[in-house]
């Protein structure tokens, strides 16, 4: 899957030079990823961060996943994020259905688990006018695109800014639909965050402190359990996504016995847990290879990243 994340300026380092991006470069962004990169099937549109009303657009521009119901999302709030911090199964489901698409319930590694039926559907149609340049990059770009050819980054730029968005749009539409049909991806899964002190510093993050700083906190093997425990009353829960930070003191141990500890309360459920940044601080703390790191989260349950 490839994610568009938009900046969220609010609370951010970044964010004091950095303005939040446009309803319109997130969905040129979209399109443009579809059409660019047709080696990955599957374009997220993440409602926490786009909104549900462009994430619910974006659909038509080449996303076919809307991630999942999620629960007290805060990270991005941190950042400003302006969209709910959680939404129930039939919301996504409605919202799906209203761009005109069919709903598919599925795993990490998206195998599908419940596909919604194609009635009621709702087959209204964004309609946005722009200017089309006539430059010869442009003009071979549009061919390519419309042939459903895959671009190569200075056509995918010239596309950009061409700015053409409906014609973005039915082209990635289609290239979106040779992959997967007009189904549209998501899951039911609930966010664990672990703590939010972190030594990284990343001056684009708003979820961050430093250790001592109020607002600070580290979820303990009682607090999980608690969460675990409202989890397993979630309807059709199929993931628990655990995202984190790099804690000055928490040893490799603690995060490897969360996983465990989520496999043993929740055995049928996908555990999606960590970022890169996250793996790659674990390598360093223990002096084991990624590959290592990443092999012993798979024993203890670890389904995806």
């Amino acid at each position: 899957t490839f994610i568009c994340f938009p900046f969220l300026p609010k609370h951010t380092e970044l964010g004091k030079t950095v303005q939040q991006t446009s309803m319109w470069d997130d969905l040129r962004t979209i399109a443009i990823s579809r059409l660019m990169l047709d080696n990955i099937t599957n374009i997220k549109a993440y409602w926490v961060m786009l909104t549900v009303p462009v994430a619910q657009i974006a659909l038509g521009f080449g996303a076919n996943d809307i991630d999942g119901t999620i629960h007290k999302e805060t990270i991005l709030h941190d950042a400003g994020a302006s969209s709910p911090t959680a939404l129930s199964e039939d919301n996504i489901i409605k919202i799906i259905r209203e761009a005109g698409r069919i709903p598919a319930a599925c795993d990490c590694n998206f195998n599908i688990l419940r596909a919604c039926a194609e009635e009621g559907l709702d087959r209204r149609f964004l309609q946005i006018k722009g200017d089309i340049m006539t430059k010869e990059l442009i003009l071979q770009a549009r061919e390519k695109a419309n042939a459903g050819l895959r671009l190569n980054l200075q056509e995918a730029l010239a596309l950009y800014e061409d700015n053409d968005l409906l014609f973005l749009a039915d082209c990635a539409r289609r290239m979106k639909e040779k992959k997967s049909g007009r189904q549209v991806f998501y899951n039911v899964n609930k966010h664990i965050n672990l703590t939010n002190i972190c030594t990284s510093g990343c001056p684009l993050c708003a979820f961050q402190k430093k250790e001592g700083e109020p607002g600070g906190f580290v979820l303990e093997e009682t607090d999980i359990a608690k969460i675990l425990e409202e989890a397993k009353a979630t309807r059709n829960l199929g993931e628990i996504h655990i995202v984190s930070a790099l804690h000055p003191d928490k040893p490799f141990e603690y995060y490897l016995n969360v996983v465990k500890q989520v496999r043993q309360a929740l055995p049928q459920v996908d555990i999606k847990a960590f970022t890169p940044v996250e793996i790659v601080h674990f390598s360093q703390m223990t002096g084991k290879s990624i590959k290592e790191v990443l092999e012993i989260l798979q024993k203890a349950g670890l389904s995806s990243l």
